[in-house]
């Protein structure tokens, strides 16, 4: 698949304006076994390429094809590519410099399904202990760890609680598993804040802030400032207000993110 952004912001860009879709103009090349498919979106939805278009995504495969030749740094391409009807084009292209926080973000397209839990549930945001995260982790019937373990951060480790009687909590970890999860991320909407799990097969909703939003948005960037690391757990017992937080079943641990800091 390829997509072609408009102008020059990239897709971390995109993310970062609070975009629920790709902006007009957005070109979607999908290349299939058997079935290709080749779009653009517009104000009325995705409508099939024109002759600029088309002429844009060649130039885009031509740049590809000679970046994909290159053998020596910075790995920078440019040349003429003649289109139909005699019109000549021009492309250049380079790869963009590594970003050491890349494995913090988390592209979001399609829609994000409502049905993690086919019932009551209730989810909390909390800071743990590290002794006591890790009973939790231990005892977790899935632990999903994150590429680089995580240690002791010297305080306490966020913690995104998703809790339910134990048949929604063992639904939701299975569905959770299957969805192949990559990452918190939030879109907003008509003064509305959601929070969404994005995955590499399923994208789930967790839940919508509407008065609270400015204290989540604190929350979670204190997350992402202080260690970097963060889990959701899910499980049959809800966290207390205070005092030491001891569920009977802890069905899935599954941590994302990169620390920062020890």
């Amino acid at each position: 698949m390829l997509f072609l952004f408009p102008g020059r912001r990239d897709l971390r860009a995109i993310q970062q304006t609070g975009l629920r879709e790709p902006p007009a103009g957005t070109i979607f090349a999908e290349l299939g076994e058997t079935d290709s498919a080749f779009t653009v979106i517009s104000p009325d939805g995705w409508l099939p390429l024109e002759r600029r278009e088309t002429q844009l995504l060649a130039l885009a495969y031509a740049a590809l094809t000679d970046l994909t030749g290159a053998r020596d740094e910075p790995f920078e391409a440019s040349g003429n590519l003649t289109l139909p009807g005699g019109v000549r084009g021009r492309y250049r292209v380079r790869l963009a410099p590594p970003d050491p926080d890349a494995d913090r973000f988390v592209p979001v397209f399609g829609i994000a399904r409502d049905d993690l839990f086919e019932g009551e549930s209730t989810l909390s945001m909390v800071n743990l202990g590290w002794a006591d995260y890790e009973v939790l982790r231990q005892r977790a019937r899935l632990c999903a760890k994150a590429q680089e373990p995580f240690q002791d951060p010297g305080n306490e480790f966020p913690l995104v609680v998703l809790s339910s009687s134990r048949d929604l909590a063992h639904e939701a970890a299975r569905k959770l598993q299957r969805a192949e999860p990559v990452g918190i991320t939030f879109s907003e909407k008509e003064g509305v804040l959601t929070m969404i799990l994005a995955g590499l097969q399923d994208n789930y909703l967790l839940t919508e802030f509407d008065s609270d939003r400015e204290q989540v948005m604190l929350w979670w960037h204190k997350v992402t400032t202080d260690s970097g690391g963060y889990a959701i757990v899910i499980t049959d017992n809800t966290p207390e207000g205070s005092g030491r937080w001891d569920p009977a079943t802890v069905e899935a641990v599954f941590e994302f993110g990169r620390q920062t800091s020890r």
